[in-house]
């Protein structure tokens, strides 16, 4: 079974299966792709013809007054390659077709050498949000992008409840770090009183 959530403005259609997991459907990628405008042909390469949601460590969605958010989140190595996943994602016709994409990356070199940015894309104050996140986490070689498809009704502080519980989510999935909310519960289960 198959969920599709239309918005109604624009006609975008995101799909999702009965888990909530989002699907890729290389067909309607590939004609998106074709669509594009600015693209030179002869930079395509064979990873442009390939999923590129293949390697993102992928949240639930969450669905608040027709918002929906999604997060995704890679292992990273460096500035240079993050820039080039976040490109490289913004490739997905879903993805491109989002109001906002808020990114956020730790990065520690072998050198000692540490990185980290954020990226807004125009949601006030996200991409801040998303890199505490990430240093509370303590979550290195990271990167979690948040996609936000705005249903046209504004939704206020909570939409950063959301952001944060969806990139936590991916950026767990990804075994970044330990989910420490389920050691936590088996801690309390082993434990015995006497």
């Amino acid at each position: 079974m198959q969920a599709i959530a239309i918005r109604e403005e624009d006609d975008i259609e995101e799909e999702f299966d009965e888990n909530g997991n989002y699907i890729y459907d290389e067909s309607k990628q590939k004609a998106f792709d074709k669509k594009q405008k600015g693209k030179d042909k002869n930079k395509k390469s064979e990873d442009s013809d390939s999923n590129p949601l293949s390697g993102w460590s992928i949240s639930d969605p969450i669905t608040d007054r027709k918002s929906t958010f999604v997060a995704f989140a890679r292992e990273v190595h460096s500035v240079e390659e993050a820039e080039s996943w976040v490109d490289t994602l913004r490739t997905d016709r879903k993805i491109a077709r989002a109001a906002h994409c808020m990114t956020a990356w730790r990065i520690k070199m072998d050198n000692g050498i540490q990185f980290q940015d954020c990226d807004d894309d125009g949601e006030t104050a996200a991409g801040g949000r998303l890199l505490h996140l990430l240093t509370i986490m303590d979550a290195w070689n990271c990167m979690v992008l948040v996609a936000r498809f705005f249903g046209g009704v504004h939704i206020g502080p909570d939409r950063f409840k959301h952001i944060n519980s969806t990139a936590r989510e991916a950026v767990v999935k990804g075994g970044f770090v330990e989910d420490k909310s389920a050691s936590s519960n088996n801690s309390k289960k082993s434990k015995k009183k006497k």
